[in-house]
């Protein structure tokens, strides 16, 4: 193994896991620091449901893939952000990860950062996990920071927001795409990340939905082959199958891979105002402090609920929120429902919410998953 010297190009792979697709890339390190902008972006794969051991080889692939690309310099670690809650001993909680495998439960229990280091036993490097609403709302974070100066966003009202009014604030993310991303995070006075607050995991909570809902609903859903995760007694239905991506397509009687159109038809309209409905009534259930979870056990802590109830922004991103027509469509139906809903009114009344357009964001976040003591020269970690 050749060791690097101080003069030698360094990198950090990202990699953000999804649902249905892995995106990558490669940065470079210099003074320690993880450039802004990636040095190679690869490829998107799918992620084809794929049972552990084989996703563990898919990407020891794409690890392997970026150390010969960065063969004039060295690949030092990776960062992964996954989707999932985990345990303090690193392993996925039992129904906490359902889109990635084959089935629901397939990872249930594994321990990712061990496979990947199982599955690259002949070329060992340090490979960092956590769950990728973390690394997401960390890298949407981040790129509001670094934005340029004068660059504004937009409310669900039509408000500007600045750089400034992120600042000092409990920021949730919520990423609407093959399921429903979540994470809270606490920045400082410089817009910084502070702290991570909790890994959320919105879409598993139990939501009301009105009586005249309930059969669009149903009807939509089983023409798309969807089976909700449902309580007819009381007329819950989990969150993710009411806003996530393919529920949305479902609703506007749209194939999995087919375009939105622009501007959107009428049953699209309808489908938009129908996620931003519960998109906002999910968020009530966050800053109400009185959610319940389809599994308890995994469900929130006591604790977890007080930590979120602050949170004043919710930035809305991932494959489908992030769409500009869709996006905005989804935030400006929320902010109705959030403004005619007396109950919203009285929970909601200091939420902002806010599209962000992700492009390499989590990945980058992902990346930066790497601690800050192998990036250094000294370090001498690295194989070129």
């Amino acid at each position: 193994m050749t060791v690097p010297t101080s003069k030698a190009k360094k990198y950090v792979m990202g990699i953000d896991i999804g649902g249905t697709k892995i995106a990558s890339a490669l940065y470079e390190v210099d003074n320690s620091r993880i450039k802004q902008e990636p040095a190679k972006i690869f490829g998107v794969v799918e992620t084809g449901g794929r049972l552990p051991a084989d996703h563990a080889a898919q990407i020891a692939g794409l690890i392997k893939e970026a150390r010969r690309w960065a063969r004039e310099g060295a690949l030092v670690a990776v960062g992964v952000g996954a989707p999932g809650r985990f345990r303090a001993d690193g392993t996925l909680m039992p129904g906490s990860s359902p889109n990635v495998g084959p089935t629901t439960d397939a990872f249930d229990n594994v321990n990712l950062q061990a496979i990947y280091a199982e599955a690259l036993n002949d070329t060992p490097l340090p490979v960092f996990v956590a769950n990728d609403g973390h690394t997401m709302a960390a890298g949407l974070v981040e790129s509001i920071k670094t934005a340029p100066d004068g660059t504004t966003y937009t409310d669900q009202s039509g408000a500007s927001m600045e750089k400034r009014d992120f600042a000092n604030k409990l920021v949730g993310y919520i990423g609407i795409g093959t399921g429903i991303g979540n994470a809270f995070v606490q920045t400082n006075e410089r817009g910084d990340q502070k702290n991570f607050v909790t890994d959320g995991e919105i879409g598993e909570f139990r939501v009301g939905i009105d009586d005249e809902d309930w059969e669009y609903l149903h009807q939509c859903l089983a023409a798309a082959d969807i089976v909700p995760v449902e309580f007819p007694e009381e007329r819950e239905v989990r969150a993710e199958d009411l806003f996530s991506g393919p529920v949305i397509k479902a609703l506007a009687g749209m194939g999995e891979q087919d375009n939105y159109p622009d501007p959107p038809t009428e049953a699209v309209e309808k489908a938009l105002k129908f996620a931003g409905k519960y998109l906002a009534r999910t968020i009530g259930l966050v800053k109400s402090g009185v959610s319940r979870d389809v599994n308890p056990a995994n469900g929130w802590s006591d604790d977890y609920k007080a930590a979120a109830k602050p949170a004043t922004i919710f930035l809305i991103s991932g494959g489908t929120g992030q769409l500009p027509v869709i996006g905005e469509k989804l935030i400006q139906y929320a902010g109705e429902e959030m403004r005619s809903n007396p109950e919203l009114q009285a929970s909601c009344g200091d939420v902002r919410l806010v599209r962000m357009q992700s492009k390499d964001a989590a990945i980058r976040a992902a990346a930066s998953l790497v601690p800050a003591a192998i990036l250094s020269p000294a370090s001498g970690i690295g194989s070129p």
